[in-house]
């Protein structure tokens, strides 16, 4: 079998981390992992290793938003399971917040002329979820919303569907979230 790239990225406090998930090659349990009997060694062992991200609402086919050399030093060791973990800063992306919604991930590892690519696409909703928490802790239930103001409650609730995975398709979820940028600073308080 030939290695394949495995990977997944997890969204932190103004940052997300880019896990390999590859692992050690194993013949049973393993065997597209890295390893001599698949020509990678481990990460470091790549020519060139690349993750390019794209920014919600960003075209995919174009140019990437950021693009970072995993090769850069100093190289993350090894978890337990063999995965390797880099964090990306904001700052490093240059942008002073990771904005909520659609985000997309390619990985590419160069080795003696072989390409190999892993794409990851996830939901970060940290920043919204931020707006929206400081202006529930401002609600009053009791208290009818005036008119042309949006009820936290919902949106609260548009949301938590987007975080819990009950909407699928991630044009639906930047369309939520989208949506939510522009009604949150309408809430009432």
């Amino acid at each position: 079998m030939a290695l394949e790239l495995k990977a997944s990225v997890c969204e932190g406090c103004n940052l997300f981390q880019f896990v390999d998930t590859t692992g050690l090659y194993n013949a049973s349990t393993n065997p597209t992992g890295y390893g001599g009997f698949n020509g990678v060694l481990d990460p470091f062992d790549f020519d060139t290793y690349t993750l390019s991200v794209w920014y919600p609402g960003s075209d995919i086919t174009s140019t990437p938003n950021y693009t970072y050399n995993l090769l850069t030093l100093p190289n993350p060791a090894p978890d337990a399971e063999d995965h390797y973990t880099w964090d990306i800063t904001a700052a490093m992306m240059g942008v002073s917040v990771i904005k909520s919604g659609v985000w997309n991930f390619t990985a590419t590892g160069v080795k003696d002329g072989l390409t190999y690519i892993v794409d990851v696409q996830c939901i970060f909703t940290n920043d919204i979820k931020e707006k929206l928490d400081n202006k529930l802790l401002d609600y009053d239930p009791t208290c009818e919303c005036k008119s042309g103001c949006e009820d936290p409650l919902e949106l609260f609730v548009m949301l938590t569907t987007v975080e819990c995975g009950g909407i699928c398709d991630p044009d639906k979820a930047q369309a939520i979230i989208s949506q939510l940028y522009q009604r949150v600073p309408n809430c009432c308080s």
